[in-house]
């Protein structure tokens, strides 16, 4: 997995399929809703094939089957449809930006840049700009995400999926840097000092939370903009140690009203579980995880999370089986790793916990993790007789 990928992995990123005149729609149901407006009758699979049966040469049912089967995760059916559809309307830049979202799906990042590019230079428009920032945020690229997504917002202005996306990218930006680092720099212990000025970290939390707070002043229901209010406030209670506790008392304030909206919204359940133990309620924060886990057995983030709080309760065992189902349901997840090494460190297993350390430092994504390995193989490579 790319380092810049798990920073795209905190933006907002919506790579479904959207109206013509719509910026990524965030909803389900608001996809169905502009497939039905842009495609009525050919709502499902048999419905569009028939409606190309009767008039092959029509590129618009080409792209209503394209959305159909989009919606279905058909990717390799919907790009078929798309490259066809594309080839009968060469001129038509929405066409580029719908099979840019299907090679997103398939993280062929090249190919949607190349179709993104193509949409502009046709027709600029908000939604491309739009998905093309997706795409150099995805690569790792701060400074051209920020360009696409502000040149989006002069279209239009009145997006808060637009506000929350630029917030996002404002939170990100030391994580986006930090890739940088780790594409020059290969060394990890190289990285350990390398993070933003505390001055330019305040400024970017401060340009984030007023993003958020817009977008909320568009729409109070916008789930994503409370979630992103909370981690620029996190942000600010880190540079911020007179009013630390404000901050978090405020974050914890935000996350309750995005998960009122949203009540399986993981990122916004770790986040408070993170939040309850940075005020050392440990047993708050394990709830709260045990809730996400519950809510989402499936997502690995949760088993990851609640293992490193059982890890800091020393319950080793438990640990340890949270860690293995996180890394069953995805083995390119650092943090579990690190939790298994720390355990196997604790338990004298010294051989075991190199190895795991190793494998979360080459896949870790963020300074914490990544100093977290880099700590203790440092730790660990100093002889016993020296300890």
């Amino acid at each position: 997995m790319r380092a810049s990928s798990k920073i795209a992995r905190l933006l907002t990123i919506v790579t479904a399929v959207a109206a013509a005149a719509a910026v990524a729609l965030p909803a389900s149901s608001a996809r169905a809703e502009s497939r039905r407006a842009i495609c009525p009758g050919r709502e499902t699979v048999p419905l569009a094939t028939a409606a190309l049966r009767r008039n092959r040469k029509d590129p618009l049912g080409y792209l209503c089957r394209a959305r159909v089967y989009l919606e279905l995760r058909n990717y390799r059916r919907a790009l078929t449809d798309l490259s066809t559809a594309i080839k009968l309307k060469p001129v038509d830049s929405e066409l580029y930006v719908e099979r840019a979202q299907v090679y997103l799906n398939r993280d062929n990042l090249n190919r949607a840049l190349n179709d993104l590019n193509r949409a502009i230079a046709i027709k600029p428009n908000a939604r491309a700009y739009r998905e093309r920032g997706v795409v150099y945020a995805e690569l790792g690229d701060f400074a051209r995400a920020l360009t696409d997504v502000d040149a989006a917002l002069k279209m239009q202005p009145a997006s808060g999926e637009l506000y929350v996306f630029r917030g996002q990218l404002y939170v990100s930006r030391e994580n986006f840097k930090l890739a940088e680092r780790a594409a020059a720099l290969p060394q990890p212990d190289a990285l350990s000092s390398e993070m933003l000025p505390q001055a330019l970290r305040a400024r970017d939390a401060a340009l984030a939370q007023a993003d958020f707070e817009f977008a909320l002043k568009l729409d109070a229901r916008m789930a994503e903009a409370h979630y992103g209010l909370a981690l620029a406030r996190r942000s600010l209670a880190a540079d911020e140690l007179g009013r630390q506790s404000e901050r978090i008392t405020q974050a914890l304030s935000s996350i309750d009203q995005a998960l009122q909206l949203k009540p399986d919204y993981l990122d916004a359940l770790l986040l408070k579980a993170e939040m309850l133990a940075m005020k050392d309620d440990i047993e708050g924060a394990k709830a709260v995880a045990d809730a996400a886990v519950k809510a989402l057995p499936q997502a690995p983030q949760a088993y990851s999370y609640r293992a490193r709080l059982l890890l800091d309760t020393r319950d080793y065992r438990s640990a340890l089986s949270d860690a293995l189902r996180a890394i069953r349901l995805d083995k390119q997840l650092a943090e579990p790793y690190c939790v298994r090494a720390t355990v196997y460190s604790e338990t004298g297993k010294r051989r075991l916990a190199l190895r795991e350390f190793n494998t979360c430092l080459r896949l870790a994504g963020n300074r914490e993790i990544r100093d977290w390995a880099s700590d203790e193989l440092t730790a660990l490579s100093i002889p016993a007789s020296m300890r």
